[in-house]
């Protein structure tokens, strides 16, 4: 629980209130050559910001979505890496304000400007974790890169801006270096595949249709799918590592009845074994509070024995749950000393409800019967032995 309350809290990069996505993929009988399939995207971005209260841009790969492309990449001025050691890193395309309408904060340089387009000097722009792994000593803005070609000559691309990090395989997933380029200056005929991204100033009732129209308005045989919110997608991304919280819920809470009914279960019996302790006591002149400290005494021992042994298979089996934690390590002193308190409180509960039993209160209302027949009892076992 505590694992996924930190999962929850993580800052996924962007800002997903009032953002709806929508993906399209152009079909290649149709739009087998990059520029038509740039012209589209131009003119479908300015028909849906035509609408009122709506700000959109788009995307090839979309965070938490669960795919991206990936290409090894290459750094000017550095030699080559052998065949098979070149990094790796995610290159999403994107068109229109992306980083606005997401709320990526832009760390260093700029933006992508409408003038980044075909025929005009190849830009890119990375990502922190890009920095962070390739160029961690000299500044980004102005360094070229490239995707590894080994057939043909390099297309450097000029670093102009680094954004803030993206949270795109998952929350709890490391951030990996990213490069996004303009769609327009993408030289892959195959990447013709995009998300909407479209960001309201209110009610997105109606709106879904009205961007529907615009799409088909365009082409009317393009499939609009995969129609969510962001903050649906968010949900969507950690399903697993909820419904991973709700099994192991269950299972803590029918281990902690388990627990009280052992408990209450030892209670019983030791008190049971010392009846005739008790009626001595109580014989003596012993108040209810007296009894309950005798039982108490034996309950805290007994619970402490427990607590410690159980807190020993703990830190050696919680390890097995290394994987399903995240920002916990197994062996959390804060949780174990939470559970530990928990036991020992309804351990002290349950005798105090024990102290409270008929038999004892009985006992303890009728004190000179008790007396009588531990006298009794005394003499009989007494007389038995002489």
């Amino acid at each position: 629980m505590k694992g996924f309350l930190h999962l929850r809290s993580v800052n996924p990069g962007f800002n997903a209130a009032n953002v709806i996505t929508m993906y399209l993929q152009l079909p290649a009988t149709r739009y087998p050559e990059i520029p038509l399939e740039t012209n589209f995207r131009r003119e479908l971005l300015s028909r849906i910001n035509a609408l009122p209260g709506v700000e959109a841009a788009m995307i090839s790969d979309l965070p938490l979505a669960g795919n991206f492309v990936g290409h090894r990449v290459v750094i000017d001025g550095r030699p080559t890496p052998a065949v098979g050691t070149e990094p790796e890193v995610q290159t999403p395309s994107v068109m229109g304000d992306y980083f606005r309408v997401m709320q990526i904060p832009i760390r260093a340089g700029r933006d992508f400007l409408p003038t980044d387009r075909e025929g005009q000097p190849l830009v890119a722009i990375v990502n922190e974790a890009f920095v962070r792994q390739h160029l961690p000593d000299q500044n980004p803005i102005g360094s070229r890169i490239d995707w590894i070609r080994r057939d043909e000559r390099q297309k450097w691309m000029t670093i102009v801006g680094v954004v803030a990090d993206v949270k795109h395989s998952g929350l709890n997933q490391p951030v990996d270096p990213a490069v996004y380029a303009p769609f327009s200056q993408n030289d892959e005929a195959w990447r013709r595949f995009m998300t909407l991204v479209v960001k309201t100033e209110g009610p997105v009732a109606g709106l879904v249709e009205d961007i529907k129209k615009q799409v088909w308005s365009l082409d009317s045989q393009i499939p609009v799918s995969d129609i969510q919110s962001m903050d649906d997608l968010m949900t969507v991304s950690v399903a697993q590592e909820r419904f991973n919280m709700l099994l192991l819920g269950i299972f803590a809470v029918l281990a902690l009845t388990l627990a009280g009914v052992g408990i209450y279960g030892m209670i019983a019996y030791r008190v049971n074994q010392r009846t005739h302790d008790i009626g001595v006591y109580i014989a003596l002149g012993a108040q209810h509070r007296d009894v309950l400290r005798l039982i108490m005494k034996d309950v805290i021992k007994l619970t402490m024995v427990g607590i410690v042994l159980g807190l020993l298979g703990a830190v050696a089996l919680t390890r097995l749950m290394v994987s399903l934690l995240f920002e916990v390590t197994p062996t959390d002193p804060a949780t174990l000393i939470a559970v530990a308190l928990l036991l020992l409180l309804a351990a002290t509960a349950l005798g105090v409800l024990h102290s409270g039993t008929p038999s004892i209160e009985h006992s303890t209302r009728n004190r000179p019967a008790v007396r009588i027949t531990t006298f009794a009892r005394f003499v009989s076992s007494r007389q038995s032995g002489s």
